[in-house]
C-alpha cells in the first residue's frame, strides 16, 4: 500500500467522516436513552425554559453526582468530608414527589447559570470558607506533619 492510499492519514478525510456518522448517530441516540431512563433525571420548567438535572437523593454514603453533568463523582460520598468541596442545594418543586431532590454543583456560580438565579455574595463567601477549611482538613488527613505523626505509635 502506499502512503497516499492509506485511509487512516488525515489527508484521507472523506472517508473516515462517511464511516463515523452512524456510528456518531448511534452513540447520542444510547446516550438520549440512557439519560431518559435514569431515575434521578428531572426537568423543571423556568422562565419558558426546561432545566435537565440530575439529583442525589441524599442517602448517607451514596456518590456524590453532579447536577449538570449527571457526572458520579468517584470517591466522593453524601456524608463524607468531601461534601464540602461542592456547592449543595435542596430542590423543593415538588416535581419529584416525596423524594428529597439534593444537587451538587462545583460552585454557587455552576448552579447560578444552570439554574439561571443569582446567588448572594454573603452565601458566595460562606461556601468559599467552608470549601477552604474542608480542603486543610482533607489534606492534613491525607498528608500528615510529623507533628501530627508524633502521637503514632507503631508497634
Amino acid at each position: 500500500m502506499f502512503y497516499e492510499e492509506d485511509r487512516f492519514l488525515p489527508n484521507n478525510m472523506d472517508e473516515d467522516e462517511l464511516s463515523f456518522q452512524p456510528y456518531q448517530t448511534s452513540i447520542r441516540k444510547l446516550m438520549a436513552d440512557t439519560i431518559e431512563n435514569d431515575p434521578n433525571m428531572f426537568r423543571l420548567k423556568k422562565n419558558g425554559r426546561t432545566i435537565t438535572y440530575f439529583s442525589c437523593n441524599g442517602n448517607i454514603g451514596r456518590f456524590i453526582r453532579n447536577a449538570v453533568t449527571g457526572v458520579v463523582e468517584k470517591g466522593d460520598y453524601v456524608g463524607s468530608w468531601k461534601e464540602d468541596y461542592y456547592f449543595k442545594v435542596n430542590v423543593a418543586t415538588g416535581g419529584a414527589g416525596q423524594r428529597c431532590n439534593i444537587l451538587f454543583y462545583d460552585s454557587p456560580e455552576q448552579y447560578e447559570k444552570h439554574m439561571m438565579c443569582e446567588v448572594s455574595q454573603q452565601i458566595k463567601e460562606k461556601w468559599r470558607e467552608k470549601f477552604r477549611s474542608a480542603k486543610k482538613r482533607i489534606e492534613s488527613v491525607e498528608n500528615p506533619t510529623a507533628n501530627e505523626l508524633r502521637g503514632i505509635v507503631i508497634k
